[in-house]
């Protein structure tokens, strides 16, 4: 996986980010992510992202009863398709 770095006072597109390129952007080992699915709770990824995990959210509806927190700087929080997370309790959901 790549995770693109962070750009400070940016406008415009970001060279060096073609598929044969990615000069912007780091390595990230498929070890350090976790892949959620719509029954994964919130309290099972935040342990994850506690764990240093990045998260991958797979399609579908997150029906999720409290608040996702990420507390690691840099932690990537990745969603595929039509990953929708739906608070069931009207808290925040990140």
């Amino acid at each position: 996986m790549k995770k693109p770095r962070l750009e400070i006072d940016k406008l415009g597109i970001t060279s060096n980010m073609t598929s044969s390129e990615w000069s912007n952007a780091d390595d990230v080992d498929f070890s350090e992510v976790f892949v959620a699915s719509a029954e994964t709770t919130y309290d099972v990824i935040n342990s994850k992202i506690n764990d240093g995990k990045h998260i991958v959210f797979q399609p579908g509806v997150y029906n999720l009863t409290g608040t996702i927190e990420v507390t690691n700087p840099g932690c990537v929080l990745l969603g595929l398709g039509m990953a929708t997370l739906v608070s069931f309790t009207g808290q925040t959901i990140i």
